[in-house]
């Protein structure tokens, strides 16, 4: 499962916990958590895991394996503070095999950086990532009288990657149209170039917060609260078969969500910031 997006306004909370109490009597072998599980990107650190005690308490109850996202890209560093006993364990992707298939499982921003950021690369990406999970925390890198003079050198180069980058961050992903094209992309054999699957594994993602499920790709959607949306999804792999599956969508969060209320903005990074990232990260697709 993948984009709970714990700490966003839109997050289903009350259906994810429900579900994880469903996990907890179940008993899996193992729950793999794909990414923006939690997001970083839209609350501070502290409070979002504050407020969101109780499901991380169920968390810690369950054999996770937590591979980042980009809404929480910070938990792979975060996990390395304690080697010795890591609160989750946390990875970039993960391969498993039953009987039938092999899988790769990955969030999925990767594709959509290989898909739509050619220019950005996916180290500048993955660098802009982790600041977001502590924007308000960074401080600047480059002297302001050297700045100065680059920023006027490379205006309108930084300009343009800086502009698309924020776009991943102000636009929710129901409303990006580029993330289609990550579905396309996904479905194909050119997939296995980016990410380094073989062309016969079965590609389980997120990111695109779009739910479909064919014969070698499966997008597990996302839990997020929409209008008219009834159910989430997740991926459930057995040990000769893998389905999509569903779980209703809370109606008493959804309530909550399109009650009129203030809603505290996202996160942002200075412009600045952002350049930095770009100029001091090695271009590589």
């Amino acid at each position: 499962m993948s984009d709970a997006h714990l700490g966003y306004h839109d997050s289903d909370t009350i259906a994810f916990s429900q579900f994880l109490d469903s996990l907890l009597a179940d008993k899996p072998d193992k729950v793999i958590l794909l990414g923006d599980i939690f997001d970083f990107w839209r609350r501070s650190d502290a409070d979002l895991l504050l407020q969101n005690q109780g499901i991380v308490q169920k968390l810690f109850k369950l054999p996770i394996v937590y591979v980042r996202g980009n809404h929480d890209y910070s938990m792979a560093r975060l996990s390395l503070r304690y080697p010795q006993q890591p609160f989750f364990d946390v990875k970039s992707f993960v391969t498993l095999q039953n009987e039938k298939s092999s899988f790769f499982l990955c969030h999925g921003y990767e594709l959509e950086v290989f898909t739509s950021m050619e220019t950005i690369g996916i180290d500048a990406y993955e660098a802009f990532a982790e600041a977001m999970c502590h924007a308000g925390e960074t401080g600047g890198a480059i002297a302001s009288f050297l700045w100065s003079i680059y920023e006027k050198l490379s205006r309108g180069y930084l300009r343009e990657k800086r502009e698309l980058l924020m776009a991943t961050a102000d636009t929710p992903a129901e409303d990006r149209a580029n993330l289609q094209k990550v579905d396309v992309f996904a479905k194909s054999v050119a997939r296995s170039i980016p990410l380094g699957l073989k062309p016969s594994d079965v590609l389980i993602f997120g990111h695109t917060h779009r739910p479909f499920m064919n014969a070698d790709t499966v997008n597990t959607g996302s839990w997020i609260v929409d209008e008219n949306k009834q159910e989430h999804t997740y991926a459930e792999i057995t040990s000769n078969s893998f389905n999509l599956r569903t779980w209703p969508s809370s109606r008493t969060q959804r309530a909550v969500v399109y009650a009129p209320q203030a809603v505290a903005p996202p996160k942002r990074l200075s412009p600045r910031r952002i350049d930095e990232i770009l100029i001091n990260s090695p271009m590589r697709v």
